[in-house]
Parts: C-alpha cells; structure tokens; sequence
C-alpha cells in the first residue's frame, strides 16, 4: 500500500534500491517502526520499469531461506505473487 500511495501522491514510483533498504520517501508511507529486513526475510523492492522485459515493471519480493513461508505468502497474496525460484517470492504491483 505504501508504493501504490507514493505513486499516487507523486506520480512516479520509488526508485530502486537494494535488498533490505526502503527506498528514498517511502519512509513517510510505512507503519512507524516498519523494516525491509527481519530475522526470517528480506524485502527487495524492485524498479524496472527503466525498460527490458522482465515480467513485471515494479514489484517487491520477499527473499527467504524458509520456503514454507514464501509458500505461504504465495497462499495468502495469490495471484499476484510468483515464486523466482525457492527463495525468492515476487509480488507484481505494476506490469
């Protein structure tokens, strides 16, 4: 919800940063508190939408050595998360 607001506000999508880092002004968006990186996961949040044909534009992955948690979030997020191999989860916010 927080990239999805960013963009509405600014009408642009955060650029992209690496594993674990929210990117710059996104801050303002998150829960008080709120981390890219826990014991368990990451959170990648991915920007590609500067060109080439990656399956999705912008999206943010869960990147997890526990693949029963990435098929859990697959089960809860559905059709709009798919597995990049067994560690890594990617949820597509914009094709």
């Amino acid at each position: 919800m927080a990239v999805l607001t960013y963009q509405s506000d600014r009408h642009a999508w955060p650029e992209e940063v690496g594993p674990g880092q929210a990117p710059r002004g996104l801050e303002e968006y998150l829960p008080s508190g709120f981390t890219f990186r826990k014991e368990d996961y990451v959170l990648d949040y991915e920007n590609r939408s500067g060109g080439g044909r990656s399956g999705f534009n912008v999206g943010v992955a869960l990147v997890t050595e526990n693949p029963e948690l990435g098929l859990t979030v697959v089960d809860l997020v559905g059709s709009h998360i798919f597995p990049n191999g067994t560690t890594k989860f990617t949820w597509n916010i914009e094709s």
